[in-house]
This record gives C-alpha cells, structure tokens and sequence, in this order.
C-alpha cells in the first residue's frame, strides 16, 4: 500500500502529531506490505512470506513527554488492516496502569481496499502477565470515513525491548480477531524508562496491581 501519513505533516496540510505525540518526531508515516526472503538459523533455512506493516519516524525525537502507550498493527489480507495509535493521557506519578484506556490519536484502518485515518477511540490491556506483559488486548476505534473497528489480541511471544534509550517495550507476536477474521500483527506496549522502573519495583515488591497469572 502507499505509505500513510498519520502525522498530518505541514506538508501534506496538517499541523503536525495530535497533542501527546510530537516527542516522537514531526514526521511520521506507517505502510503495510509483503515480506519475502529466507531465514538461515542452525543450517535449517527457513522461507518467508507473510503480511507486515513498517512505519518511519524523523524530525526531532525527544521523548520527554510521552508516558506509555501501544502501537498494535495486523494484517488479515492485502486489503485489510490496521495500524493504531494509542497514548495515555495520565500522569506518570499517578497512573495506575491498570484499568486504563488509552485513547487512539492516529493510525489507519484499511478495509475493503480502502485506506482512511483513525480519528477516535480506545485501547485496553484486559490482562497482564506476572511480570506486567499484556495478554489481551482489545481495540475500539472509528476512521475518518465513520467505520468502525474492532479488534482482539493475544499475544504468541513477548520480547522486553529496550534498545531506544528513553522506554521500555513489552515487544509480542501477535493474533488479531477483527471483523470476523483472524491476523498476525504485533502489541507495542511501551513506557518511558523511569515508568518502567516504578512498575518493576511495584511488581518486585509484590503490591497489589490487579495483575493475573
């Protein structure tokens, strides 16, 4: 598909991210599409040839302000899709991660063939892991075009990700229900590293955060 603009660039007529994403830069674009090629690992090859989505950030990135948040993604087919934005809107002193819906700021929803902005909605972690990791997740959102999506989902993995100085990432695999069809995408459950460290303890020291399994 052709790349999708979810900064609203100056460029393209807009004024920039939605007020809670401009750390991540004053440019920004995502594109889903086909991978193809070969994984060698231990002398077994191993063809590739899947449904993916990629995004691109610049301009200045100081992630200063930008708590936590998820940047979920599937693909069912060529024609349908999602990529989501969502940020929280609390205070990192007196989030309590729990509970919580982050709203949806931007991304695209592509259904049909056709591709339009994501304009409202919510994001929410039903269930966490032991260690904090998301284990459903669910999606309620509408595009500029008055569609409505949502989606479910369930984890296969998780990677902690943490090679961006400034956050840490519950990094998963990820299989998405939505509109009656099954996809793989990912979760991108992120947070600023002094966030991050606040939960760890709270998880180390055993306090209460309504975390299963």
């Amino acid at each position: 598909m052709e790349p999708h603009d979810s900064s609203q660039s100056p460029e393209t007529g807009g004024a920039g991210f939605q007020e809670g994403w401009q750390d991540w830069g004053s440019h920004h674009y995502e594109q889903g599409g086909r991978m193809t090629g070969h994984v060698t690992v231990g002398g077994e090859t191993i063809t590739i040839d899947c449904l993916s989505g990629r995004d691109r950030s610049w301009g200045p990135h100081r992630q200063t302000k930008l708590s936590r948040g998820d940047f979920p993604w599937a693909f069912a087919s060529e024609n349908h899709g999602f990529i989501v934005h969502a940020v929280s809107n609390l205070d990192p002193d007196t989030d309590p991660f729990i509970g919580t819906a982050e709203p949806v700021g931007t991304g695209f929803y592509l259904k049909n063939g056709e591709v339009a902005t994501l304009v409202s909605g919510e994001r929410r972690v039903l269930e966490r892991g032991h260690d904090g990791r998301p284990l459903i997740t669910t999606i309620e959102a509408t595009d500029s075009l008055g569609r409505t999506l949502n989606a479910i989902g369930r984890p296969r993995n998780n990677l902690n990700f943490s090679n961006f100085s400034e956050s840490f990432w519950f990094w998963a695999l990820t299989e998405w229900e939505f509109d009656g069809v099954s996809g793989f995408g990912e979760i991108l459950d992120f947070y600023s590293q002094q966030y991050s460290r606040r939960l760890i303890r709270a998880l180390k020291a055993k306090q209460p955060l309504g975390l299963h399994r």
